[in-house]
């Protein structure tokens, strides 16, 4: 494992290999009633959050590539894979534009080096962000509903006065009597 701590922190113990199905689901029992498809669509969002760290390692100024993802993030709180995949982009998009100026890669290492200080708060930063996405949704769903109500307010409104309008015409212009 990247860090024995963090393991320890999460696991009880310093092996990443405790994880299991088991552990899993007594620390996010819903996954059980969820489909399928909504699961693995989830595991997709974090397992395709990659992050690309270049790191200079040896005497000869070789750098190294290593990569992290948001998968990491899982055995902190497997509760995350309940999200929809769409939900977790829009989360992860409006935690980007909000605190890393709309570059994803350096959201990421924001996660990243919030991991190695507390895990927990790493996984609550992006859940923040999840949720933020999620509201700014509904916000913008019912602003739309208003707009669609208030327009089709403002064609009734405007379809009854020149029905109107055309009545008075016909009975000015001596076409019907009042």
């Amino acid at each position: 494992p990247e860090n024995e701590s963090v393991a320890r922190y999460i696991y009880g113990s310093d092996s990443f290999s405790t994880m299991t199905s088991e552990t899993i689901l007594s620390r996010a029992p819903q996954l059980l009633r969820l489909p399928t498809d909504q699961i693995t669509d989830a595991a997709d969002f974090f397992l395709s959050s990659v992050c690309n760290f270049t790191t200079t390692t040896d005497i000869d100024g070789d750098a190294t590539s290593t990569q992290w993802t948001l998968a990491t993030l899982l055995p902190v709180d497997p509760s995350l894979l309940t999200y929809c995949a769409n939900d977790l982009y829009h989360g992860f998009e409006f935690l980007t534009n909000m605190m890393a100026r709309g570059n994803p890669n350096t959201m990421l290492q924001t996660i990243r080096s919030q991991y190695y200080l507390s895990p927990i708060i790493a996984t609550q930063l992006l859940r923040v962000g999840i949720d933020s996405g999620i509201d700014e949704q509904r916000v913008s769903n019912a602003l739309g509903n208003a707009s669609k109500a208030s327009k089709n307010a403002v064609e009734g409104i405007v379809g009854d006065m020149g029905k109107s309008y055309r009545e008075w015409r016909r009975i000015k212009d001596g076409e019907g009597s009042i």
